[in-house]
């Protein structure tokens, strides 16, 4: 009898634990510019719980991080180079305003072989790419075609389109709030991530974007595990799109490969 009222006891108290898990608040943190050092890359592979690599695909090691990020259980994304506003050098693989549908597609195409097991990209730089509707139109033509690719604004510019494209062409999106380490000081960082945190407790969830720079790999590895006393969950950015989205199925099997 006794084993009988345990089991009972476990089949009500198991369905109320999963709707409270996926009820709690979650974060997703995506580190970008990754691939052109392999150290920095792997400080930012053994941090601890889901953090994003964001790989710049013409990088001496970006097929190398790409690997490592996926078979460390994490999810790795293409960090596409385009052009900004005020013209910053951007390497190989980029997309700039005076490409054709056809050459940005065939640089999507190029930069997303460079980068196994991408699931999805963010933008590097690209203050005018992102503002501007037609190269936008094209790159989110593209990623439909694909199917299996998200897009997430970096929101590199107040006037970005990125996001408003992605949800009329039918991409699945969603956009950073917060950057960790426009001021590289680790008091800085811990300030926006905390901000980060405050976000995703008001409303539901929040997306940081930082770099490997030494303080923000620091502040990671520090805070990372305290989360769940913060009364927040790092999951992968795709779990975020997911909830964010409404799309129950996709949270599910998304929380079942996370680490």
């Amino acid at each position: 009898m006794k084993r009988l009222h345990f089991y009972l006891l476990f089949l009500l108290l198991v369905p109320f634990n999963i709707n409270a898990e996926t009820r709690l608040p979650v974060v997703s943190i995506i580190i970008d510019d990754l691939g052109q050092d392999l150290q920095a890359a792997q400080q930012v592979i053994d941090l601890p719980g889901s953090v994003v690599s964001a790989v710049l695909p013409n990088t001496k090691h970006a097929q190398q991080v790409a690997f490592l990020t996926h078979y460390s259980g994490k999810e790795v994304i293409l960090h596409q180079p385009m052009q900004s506003v005020a013209g910053n050098r951007l390497g190989g693989g980029a997309i700039v305003l005076d490409m054709t549908r056809q050459q940005v597609w065939k640089t999507l195409e190029s930069n997303l072989n460079k980068i196994p097991f991408a699931v999805g990209m963010n933008h590097h730089m690209g203050s005018l790419i992102s503002q501007h509707p037609g190269h936008m139109s094209w790159i989110m033509e593209y990623l439909k075609q694909r199917s299996d690719l998200f897009y997430i604004d970096s929101r590199t510019t107040k006037e970005t389109v990125a996001q408003q494209l992605a949800s009329e062409v039918g991409v699945r999106n969603t956009r950073r709030n917060v950057f960790l380490d426009h001021d590289v000081t680790e008091q800085a960082i811990s300030y926006q991530l905390h901000r980060m945190i405050r976000l995703a407790r008001r409303d539901g969830s929040a997306v940081a974007i930082g770099h490997p720079f030494p303080e923000t790999i620091s502040v990671l590895r520090r805070e990372i595990p305290h989360f769940a006393e913060y009364g927040v969950r790092l999951v992968p950015v795709s779990e975020v799109i997911a909830l964010r989205n409404g799309e129950k199925s996709r949270v599910v099997e998304v929380a079942g490969k996370a680490k």
